[in-house]
């Protein structure tokens, strides 16, 4: 997929972003991201380590630049955001496509609304939030930019800068504390313990010293957030320090993988790497997810029923995830367009595409295989794109 390119216009240093901003901000972060993507895929161990996260990413991007509409010459929120949403690809892109949506439903502005719009929105669609990952970035940063933007005394041009480069300093210094900790949470209560925890999934613990890759993206993107409204050497310090560590965990992983294949999870419903010393693929339990589902629905009747729409799906998948098994379960919407993301097993593929596709036909249904990374036939009909 091409992405469209923004018309070259200066940074938006000063000022809340324009819709033509968040276009430049995005083509931008897709460079970014293209830069550091063998190092960000080899660090993807959660959900299940199938190497992909900065490619997933990267795809939701361009496809949200794809899809974007131009009026009058100027990129449009609404585009931005659905364009995102129904070309999300993966756990991680449809995450962040959330994080979008949620970042332009205001507006973008102010921007610490906006990021707290983001981080708030995002950790709804997930059905079992875990700490130390994407969601964990998005929630600090918002604070940091909602604090910042609170104490720039000016409001206004003062109070974007201060927001950007708090979102961004916070960003890195949590993407590097999911390496250290897999289970940080700075919102989490320190008296309970996540390991009881029947509800929220939690990171393994040999995954202590690898980062989080789709925390690292996200910092990315906050990274050149910060960059384009307070400029280039805002938090370019930050950003190096951090990656530094960032790096260097990737290496790692790179030297431990360089003679095997990808591994992917043991634990029935975690995704957690089974063992970094796994030669063979397949020596996993055959209890755990093996397939991932994307499905999307562009139109879902009219906006006034769209709200509606996505509690009928939720509610359809945490049905279909509790009778067939399964993890990652994320559905998201906005305005009339709804997505899913679900890893399922195998045995139960055509299962699942029944029961999500009851109340209505996706418009658009892959379905992949985690270990080979090999697309696999969708079952059932899809409706026609709009």
């Amino acid at each position: 997929m091409t992405a469209q390119v923004p018309p070259e216009t200066p940074p938006a240093q000063g000022a809340d972003l324009t819709a033509a901003d968040v276009a430049a901000w995005l083509a931008a972060s897709i460079a970014a991201l293209r830069e550091r993507a063998v190092a960000i895929n080899a660090v993807n161990v959660f959900p299940v380590a199938d190497a992909d996260t900065a490619d997933n990413l990267v795809a939701t991007l361009e496809s949200t630049l794809a899809a974007s509409a131009e009026r009058d010459g100027a990129f449009d929120l609404d585009s931005l955001a659905r364009g995102a949403l129904l070309g999300a690809r993966g756990n991680s892109g449809l995450i962040l496509a959330a994080w979008l949506g949620g970042f332009t439903r205001g507006g973008v502005v102010p921007l610490a609304g906006a990021l707290e719009a983001a981080a708030t929105h995002c950790h709804a669609v997930v059905a079992a939030p875990a700490p130390g990952t994407l969601l964990t970035v998005a929630r600090a940063a918002a604070d940091a930019a909602g604090g910042a933007a609170a104490a720039e005394a000016a409001g206004g041009a003062g109070a974007a800068e201060a927001a950007s480069r708090a979102a961004s300093l916070a960003a890195w210094e949590a993407t590097v504390a999911t390496a250290h900790d897999p289970n940080h949470d700075p919102n989490h209560d320190p008296n309970h313990d996540p390991n009881h925890d029947p509800v929220h999934p939690v990171r393994h613990g040999s995954d202590r010293g690898v980062p989080d890759a789709g925390a690292w993206g996200l910092a990315v993107l906050l990274d050149r957030l910060a960059a384009q409204i307070a400029g280039e050497d805002t938090t370019a310090a930050a950003r190096r320090a951090a990656e530094v560590t960032l790096h260097a965990a990737a290496a790692r992983r790179l030297a431990h993988s360089a003679d095997g294949p990808r591994v992917r999870g043991g634990a029935q419903g975690t995704g957690h790497a089974a063992s970094e010393t796994a030669t063979d693929p397949h020596a996993v339990r055959a209890a755990e997810p093996d397939t991932e589902i994307v499905a999307a629905w562009a139109d879902t009747a009219d906006n006034a029923d769209a709200a509606d729409a996505a509690d009928r799906l939720r509610a359809v998948a945490r049905a279909a995830l509790g009778s067939l098994g399964g993890d990652s379960l994320v559905v998201t919407d906005l305005g009339s367009a709804l997505a899913l993301h679900v890893h399922v097993h195998r045995a139960d593929l055509a299962a699942w595409v029944r029961e999500i596709s009851a109340p209505a036909a996706p418009t658009r249904l892959t379905c992949r295989d985690i270990l080979t990374d090999a697309d696999l036939p969708a079952p059932g009909p899809t409706a026609p794109a709009p």
